[in-house]
């Protein structure tokens, strides 16, 4: 894949230019080596690579390539920033991330990955478009806030209702970002629709994998995702709310056999498959959208690309 090895070789010379220490640049490299950052070669989604895909929508001409490879890393460096904010938020101390960086080397990195991607950004695009990048990551942080306090209790359970209208801001700004760098005004409307859909695909994803992830602490502390809403309705259909008394009485962070007894109880409901399906649903409406938009685009290879990228085989 050409467009990563141009993506990697741009980052790797940023970080020798750049006036960052030796440490902190060792830091970043380190982290973009992590599961699904553009260093690994088994990544299959990257954040650069979905936005280099993105921006070949709007132009590809030979003259735009370093604007888009520039970005693209700027987009790298944002998503990680806002990967170490979640961790230290979640207090996700056995993760990828905290399990190699102190608490204050975590907050530096993260406002110093932020202002770099800025740095880039403001390089390549209009003021208009840092300002659009800006108005999606203050929905982000809104959403980041609101999740501190949105978790499962005796005096409410969250619907599936609330669930996506806390993750429209807190996970779909961020794909909503991405198209906002390069989208026509005009176009706005259309490409928020498919970058909603693309978030909700990607977040509901993560909830339902993380369940079972021991580096996570969403079951710990209760967190309202999606696949604990829907097995807490089935278990109180079935059971007399067996799961929800459990969460309560039990300390998941000390007691290991019952977490595992609830993560297996969660399963059976049907909870996680139910959660794997709407994924595909919405990722799918993406693609759907993306290939009528196709058909009356200038762009029709950029928008091939970018439906591959996503995951369609049959285009």
């Amino acid at each position: 894949m050409i467009q990563r090895e141009q993506i990697r070789n741009y980052l790797k010379n940023y970080l020798v230019r750049c006036q960052l220490n030796s440490e902190m640049k060792s830091f970043i490299s380190s982290l973009l080596c992590l599961k699904g950052k553009i260093f690994n070669d088994e990544s299959v989604f990257t954040w650069a690579e979905f936005y280099y895909y993105s921006s070949l929508i709007f132009e590809s001409s030979d003259e735009q390539q370093v604007s888009h490879v520039a970005c693209s890393s700027a987009i790298e460096l944002l998503v990680l920033a806002t990967d170490i904010l979640d961790d230290l938020t979640d207090e996700d101390n056995q993760g990828e991330i905290l399990s190699k960086l102190t608490y204050p080397q975590a907050v530096s990195l993260s406002s110093i990955l932020l202002m770099e991607s800025f740095h880039i950004i403001g390089k390549y695009k209009s003021p208009h478009s840092l300002q659009a990048v800006v108005r999606q990551l203050r929905a982000a942080a809104y959403g980041q806030a609101d999740d501190l306090s949105f978790k499962i209790s005796h005096n409410h359970i969250p619907t599936e209702q609330e669930y996506f209208k806390h993750i429209d801001r807190k996970s779909s700004s961020l794909t909503r970002l991405v198209f906002h760098l390069n989208a026509p005004v005009e176009e706005i409307p259309l490409w928020n629709e498919i970058a909603t859909y693309i978030g909700y695909s990607g977040q509901i994803g993560n909830d339902a994998r993380d369940v079972f992830d021991d580096t996570k602490n969403d079951l710990r502390d209760k967190k309202a995702t999606l696949p604990l809403i829907k097995a807490i309705e089935a278990s109180q259909a079935k059971d007399g709310g067996w799961l929800l008394n459990q969460l309560i009485s039990s300390d998941l962070g000390i007691n290991h056999d019952e977490l595992m007894t609830i993560r297996e109880y969660i399963k059976r409901t049907g909870a996680i498959k139910y959660c794997e399906i709407l994924a595909e649903i919405y990722l799918n409406k993406s693609i759907q959208l993306l290939k009528r938009y196709q058909e009356t685009s200038v762009y029709k290879e950029g928008c091939s690309n970018l439906i591959a990228f996503l995951g369609d085989d049959d285009n």
